[in-house]
């Protein structure tokens, strides 16, 4: 039994099933070959020598029709000086009817046969005519076997008649023919039936690599759930890598989870003392009255505060944004952004235009988490805001029928060229002094492009034609709606 189990689980080898797979193909084109070039050799109308069991018995048939007496009475029927009564011929009606021929003359044909047999006969005899090699060949429904020596020869300075015997058969099948008279044909319908055989080992080598390929393509996008399947189907090797990787992604997802777990723990940690730290604040004002120091203290942990807000945000979109995704239109992203900006524009006594050049943007979808795309937008544009002019503009488009293309133009005064790269990473800031100005932290650009990553696009800085900052981004569409 343990041999048994050794045996079946060397089978389910990769190695041994690309081997068995190599001498199969080899195998099954040999096979092929050799059918395209012997089968046609099996056909009937084809001339055939006979075998050593096939000679004796139509020589056991001579004996028979040589006691009988009807060799005889056929041979000399049709002479002149014959007067044999009818009687004696009834004897030549049988179903394998012996034919005598002429071997000097093959049209000199005794026998009761008509115009296609006769002529058949003559063709038979021309290829084959020597009774130490006696041949057989179909003709239709006919098959026509000899030569043999006829006991009785023409006279006794001549050699004596050929013997042949013509049977009736059932005539071999029309298609049968189609296909020996083409071998080619034979050849392809061959390899259409062991194609199936081929395919089958094949889809059991790839469908496996197929399956951990959509597999980790899920886990790219943040689906952390494993496959049972990798461990079920496949080769032996197959099924040992979908396991590990099944363990890989059970270990990824627990340290994620630890991490958020960690990220909530120290959230919670942070907030209380900050929260002691404010109110404090709130005493001292209260006791001593307002000063610079207090302002300071103030400024400094509100700062420290949104600082904190947004690193939860930022662990938050990393770990777990694979939790909330769903295949939504475009307008969904930008529908109670835009909305919101023309509000805060109007405050702002700003000019705020949008423009969106798709026609039918709800026929168009993205699978991803609408409320983290939209955040991600509304930060741009509230960026666009802190250091424009006057004037941001917001533009969406559709790229080759494949990307959704948004872009946010400002007037202020841009960034230099070397920093377009560097504004997305955390915690850089282009100004000091503006920053802490604006209360910026260094974040808000580092949450849009992880949010933007985490959707498999891009993000990028450059130039705006309006003198200021242009931030792009670049998001796949969703094709299989």
């Amino acid at each position: 039994m343990k041999t048994l189990r050794k045996f079946l689980r060397l089978l389910n080898s990769i190695n041994v099933q690309i081997f068995f797979l190599f001498w199969l193909i080899w195998l099954a084109f040999f096979v092929l070959i050799g059918f395209a070039f012997f089968i046609p050799t099996m056909d009937a109308r084809n001339y055939t020598e006979l075998s050593t069991d096939e000679v004796n018995l139509y020589q056991f048939e001579v004996i028979k029709l040589t006691k009988n007496n009807i060799l005889y009475d056929l041979q000399y029927q049709k002479s002149p000086h014959s007067s044999l009564p009818s009687d004696r011929t009834s004897h030549i009606s049988a179903p394998r009817k012996p034919v005598l021929l002429d071997p000097n003359d093959f049209n000199k044909i005794i026998g009761n046969l008509d115009y296609n047999e006769s002529s058949q006969l003559y063709q038979f005899a021309n290829r084959s005519n020597n009774p130490l090699l006696p041949q057989k060949r179909r003709f239709y429904n006919q098959d026509i076997v000899g030569p043999f020596i006829s006991p009785y020869p023409l006279s006794e300075d001549r050699e004596p008649y050929l013997l042949y015997f013509i049977d009736t058969v059932d005539p071999q099948r029309e298609f049968i023919n189609f296909f020996f008279d083409h071998p080619l044909i034979m050849l392809f319908l061959l390899m259409a039936t062991s194609t199936p055989l081929l395919l089958g080992l094949i889809f059991s080598l790839t469908q496996p690599i197929k399956e951990l390929r959509s597999t980790a393509n899920a886990i790219s996008t943040g689906n952390l759930s494993i496959n049972p399947i990798l461990e079920q189907r496949g080769s032996m090797e197959l099924r040992e890598v979908g396991k590990s990787f099944n363990h890989m992604v059970m270990s990824l997802e627990s340290m994620i989870s630890s991490q958020q777990r960690l990220l909530l723990d120290v959230s919670h940690e942070l907030r209380t003392p900050l929260t002691r730290l404010q109110l404090a604040a709130a005493l001292l004002r209260r006791r001593q009255g307002e000063n610079s120091e207090l302002q300071r203290i103030e400024t400094e942990t509100e700062r420290m505060e949104k600082m904190l807000n947004q690193l939860l945000t930022l662990s938050r979109q990393q770990t777990a944004l694979h939790l909330n995704r769903e295949v939504f239109p475009l307008p969904n992203i930008w529908e109670e952004v835009v909305e919101d900006a023309k509000f805060e524009s109007r405050e702002r006594h700003f000019e705020f235009s949008f423009s969106q050049n798709i026609k039918n943007p709800e026929k168009y979808f993205i699978n991803g988490n609408e409320d983290v795309l939209a955040s991600a937008l509304e930060n741009i544009i509230r960026n666009a805001f802190k250091y424009a002019h006057s004037r941001v503009l917001l533009n969406c488009n559709i790229v080759d029928n494949k990307q959704l293309q948004i872009i946010v133009d400002d007037n202020g005064d841009g960034v230099a060229e070397h920093e377009y790269q560097q504004i997305f990473l955390p915690f850089y800031r282009t100004d000091q002094a503006r920053t802490r100005t604006t209360g910026g932290t260094g974040l808000g650009l580092s949450i849009v492009a992880n949010s933007v990553e985490q959707h498999k696009g891009s993000v990028t800085a450059g130039k705006s034609s309006l003198g200021g900052l242009r931030i792009t981004i670049l998001l796949p569409l969703w094709l299989d709606n």
